[in-house]
């Protein structure tokens, strides 16, 4: 949540940290760096990383959030659940209406993670209750985009959304 340094800077300062490492962008003649986590090997596959994107305030609808707010993982500070639930919604239907094919491919991923982000945080014990320092419009754009994501997916599991304080239409319930 801070505006010295750029994006490039925070991730040269994340893949420092066990676990993570930057690989160049496969883009021809782009200089950036795309950020990865290793993640914990399963039976099927041995070796797993995940991309890892850093966005700072004012991009993409991300507020600011104050420092008491920040959650701490593994030493590194992460946006709270319940606005990267948010975020994650408003990216799967940026992505579901693009004009670009690749952008569209992009949705199927988010909906996976979108399900998974949500099962996380209903076991957290997270709660709408808990999100009133959150800017309205975040909130109003979220329900909007869960609306849709709930007609245009029709998840299994949406016992995590009432769980979390969404408000689910009986349809879907």
């Amino acid at each position: 949540m801070s505006t010295l340094l750029s994006t490039e800077n925070i991730k040269a300062l994340v893949a420092r940290t066990p676990g993570f490492y930057l690989r160049p962008s496969k883009k021809p003649g782009e200089t950036y760096k795309i950020l990865y986590h290793r993640l914990q090997p399963t039976v099927l596959y041995d070796r797993r990383s995940c991309k890892v994107d850093i966005l700072v305030p004012g991009i993409m609808n991300i507020p600011m959030v104050s420092r008491e707010r920040i959650v701490m993982r593994q030493g590194l500070p992460v946006l709270p659940l319940l606005v990267l639930l948010l975020l994650k919604l408003q990216g799967w239907s940026d992505h579901r209406a693009s004009t670009r094919s690749d952008m569209q491919q992009k949705q199927y991923v988010d909906i996976r993670d979108i399900n998974q982000l949500v099962a996380i945080a209903a076991r957290s014990g997270e709660h709408l209750s808990q999100a009133s320092w959150v800017p309205e419009a975040l909130l109003d754009q979220g329900h909007q985009h869960l609306s849709l994501f709930l007609r245009i997916v029709r998840p299994a599991e949406t016992q995590h959304w009432l769980n979390l304080g969404f408000d689910v239409p009986e349809l879907y319930a």
